[in-house]
């Protein structure tokens, strides 16, 4: 089994999933800007204007044992980082949301983990995917821009797939746990991409009610 850490991210598309506050922090004498997500608080740590920086820094904020939650803002990104000794500056009514964070991983490093041409169940054709922790993620599509990556991001896990994602020099590769999977033997980095000559071009997707661009 091949062991390869990787990042557990939350994407808030909607201002309807979040609220924002002040917080304060203890060892912080000024209120910090943050967001409510049920009962946690998570204080701005970042806006990224170059939304191509957003996945590097969820790795290095990973790499110092921070909780983080990424959310839309304006042409950019926002990055929050959990604060469990935060209170609310000002105590106010809670207003409950009901459409929770999409919940992606991010594959901290793609250069060590192995590709492989997969089986499974309803198809007959294999499929390329990458080994993760024992588990096989097969290659849904590659996106360009960040933007398209977390778009069809929260499109997928809004209907329960799981999904993995990482930065390869062919762009954001989109990759869904396919837990049925039955390795047939190892491939090369570029096999598992020759599916695609645009990266900018949809997969033929495998979830059906899934109406992707």
């Amino acid at each position: 089994m091949t062991q390869t850490a990787f990042v557990s991210c939350k994407l808030l598309n909607s201002r309807d999933q979040y609220q924002t506050c002040h917080i304060v922090v203890p060892d912080l004498q000024q209120p910090l800007a943050a967001i409510q997500l049920g009962d946690r608080y998570y204080g701005l740590f970042q806006t990224l204007t170059d939304s191509e920086r957003v996945l590097r820094v969820l790795v290095k904020l990973h790499q110092r044992g921070d909780e983080v939650v990424v959310t839309k803002a304006g042409k950019g990104y926002s990055l929050w980082v959990w604060e469990p000794e935060a209170s609310r500056k000002q105590a106010t009514a809670t207003k409950l949301t009901t459409v929770p964070p999409a919940s992606f991983r991010l594959l901290v490093s793609p250069d060590r983990v192995p590709f492989w041409s997969v089986q499974v169940p309803d198809l007959g054709q294999s499929l390329q995917a990458v080994e993760v922790s024992g588990e096989y993620y097969s290659l849904f599509r590659l996106e360009r821009t960040v933007d398209r990556l977390f778009e069809i991001v929260a499109k997928i896990t809004q209907q329960g797939d799981v999904t993995i994602v990482f930065e390869a020099s062919q762009g954001y590769a989109v990759c869904v746990l396919e837990p049925d999977a039955q390795p047939i033997q190892r491939i090369s980095s570029r096999a598992f991409f020759q599916t695609t000559l645009q990266p900018a071009e949809p997969f033929s997707s495998r979830i059906p009610s899934l109406a992707i661009a």
